[in-house]
């Protein structure tokens, strides 16, 4: 509707505003900066406007160009708290709490109900500042905003998150999960996904990267490295469900001065996507990974190195945290057979706990907002890394959040040997880390570690069945 508004030139700034809106949320980030191009060319004072361009260098990596952007924002429109929260959101990244909580506390001076800023107060701030007056004061902010009328979804939806967490640190389990649940809920109606949906991926690439496929590759996975293609090495590529410790193994690994923590990076996925969508004429998408010839293969990694070369320098070692990677192995083993290949395990009961109660925003890991899917996903995820290790011509490293807890020097010895550093006792330093950490783990990275994380899903076992008993069940791809 809005862009058939647009494009009969009937749109008013407000409609234009909320179809650039639409577009930042849903993650058609190429779509958006295609539209705002001309669009700030046409009005280069217009601060909302400029406020998506910085989310869109945000999502780019442009980290100068965003903060650049930024400061002009400022200079149009001082008291301008989307500015203000974009600030706090990359200093959160950077863990810089003390900047993160001043950008809060001015965005909600100036809208005391901005869900965004509530959300990152209880979040960021509360969450490791747990007294009884501050979490009661929380809670009436939230529930202000929450009284609101015309309150759109979204800001109901990270409010509901926000008292929900206020609850778990009271601690009330009941009315944590009462609240999370109920705005779970209410997302998987207007995010559903057929379960069937994640069956078919899982099978289709234990079905196509099988033993006889690798071993039909060998040639291509034992070559020479040659002029632009190293064949991966310094590459680490960390995977494994959301909320398993992925942040926290990037983090170790770059503490050493090594290795740039290259944070959740889409580029594999969107190679896979482009690749299995490509012109080739075969009968299965999937196949047009196997048609690739040598040359194919040495162009592709050529290409995706010199990208990395280009944001990093001449950085020798770069970890890609990107989550769905354990989806990828297939193809990454192709383009690069000497990287180091990293997945992190947990408790399942509490990974699972840990993603129903975190907010991803619209149309991201969509499967979290169901008990039941996320049970399964799950148990889809165990399978096909079942899979990889009895196929894949590669090694793959298990690292337990549970053992980097309990046993954090052990743990990041195993790492930092896997991927063939030089040990040094910065590994076990929390200050030492620097990259990117945008995830729902940035609060979290530099802390101490503790314990409390480890059996949680205890508290809350009795509202979990259908989970559980997802996880408890056998499952086949046949």
């Amino acid at each position: 509707f809005l862009k058939q508004a647009i494009d009969a030139k009937k749109a008013s700034m407000k409609v234009l505003m909320a179809w650039l809106s639409e577009l930042k949320i849903t993650g058609k980030i190429d779509e958006l900066e295609e539209a705002l191009k001309p669009l700030i060319k046409a009005m280069p004072e217009n601060a909302d406007l400029l406020c998506l361009q910085v989310n869109v260098c945000a999502m780019r990596g442009h980290v100068s160009r965003m903060e650049i952007l930024r400061q002009r924002v400022l200079e149009i429109d001082p008291e301008n708290h989307r500015a203000y929260y974009q600030r706090a959101m990359y200093l959160s990244a950077q863990g810089e709490m003390d900047g993160v909580k001043k950008d809060v506390d001015k965005v909600l001076s100036i809208d005391p109900y901005d869900a965004h800023a509530i959300f990152a107060k209880v979040h960021l701030i509360t969450k490791h500042n747990k007294s009884p007056e501050t979490i009661a004061s929380d809670q009436n902010m939230v529930e202000a905003a929450l009284s609101r009328e015309g309150i759109p979804f979204d800001d109901w939806a990270m409010l509901k998150y926000s008292l929900g967490l206020l609850e778990e640190m009271k601690p009330n389990y009941q009315e944590a999960f009462h609240h999370v649940d109920e705005a779970n809920k209410e997302i998987w109606k207007r995010q559903y996904v057929d379960e069937g949906v994640y069956f078919s991926i899982v099978s289709d690439l234990s079905k196509f990267f099988s033993k006889k496929f690798f071993v039909k590759k060998k040639k291509t996975i034992n070559r020479k490295p040659a002029k632009g293609d190293d064949l991966g090495k310094g590459l680490i590529f960390i995977f494994g469900m959301p909320r398993s410790g992925t942040t926290l193994v990037e983090n170790v690994l770059s503490r050493g001065g090594k290795v740039t923590a290259g944070g959740e990076r889409g580029d594999i996925d969107t190679l896979f996507t482009s690749l299995v969508n490509s012109g080739v004429k075969v009968e299965s998408g999937l196949a047009n990974i196997g048609a690739m010839s040598l040359v194919d293969i040495r162009e592709t990694a050529s290409e995706h190195l010199a990208n990395i070369q280009r944001m990093t320098g001449n950085t020798i070692y770069f970890c890609d945290k990107n989550l769905r990677n354990f989806l990828n192995l297939g193809l990454l083993v192709l383009l690069f057979p000497k990287a180091k290949f990293i997945n992190c395990k947990r408790d399942p009961a509490d990974t699972c706990l840990s993603n129903y109660f975190t907010h991803y925003g619209w149309n991201s890991i969509r499967y979290s907002y169901d008990l039941k899917t996320l049970g399964l996903y799950y148990r889809l995820y165990e399978l096909i890394m079942k899979h990889w290790r009895k196929n894949l011509p590669a090694p793959i490293l298990d690292i337990v959040y549970e053992d980097m807890i309990e046993s954090p020097e052990e743990s990041a010895r195993a790492l930092v040997g896997f991927c063939e550093l030089e040990w040094n006792d910065n590994y076990l330093a929390h200050e030492k880390a620097e990259g990117k950490f945008a995830t729902a783990s940035i609060a979290q990275v530099r802390q101490p570690l503790y314990r409390t994380s480890i059996n949680k899903w205890k508290s809350y076992e009795k509202y979990l069945t259908p989970l559980l008993e997802q996880l408890d069940r056998g499952i086949s791809l046949d």
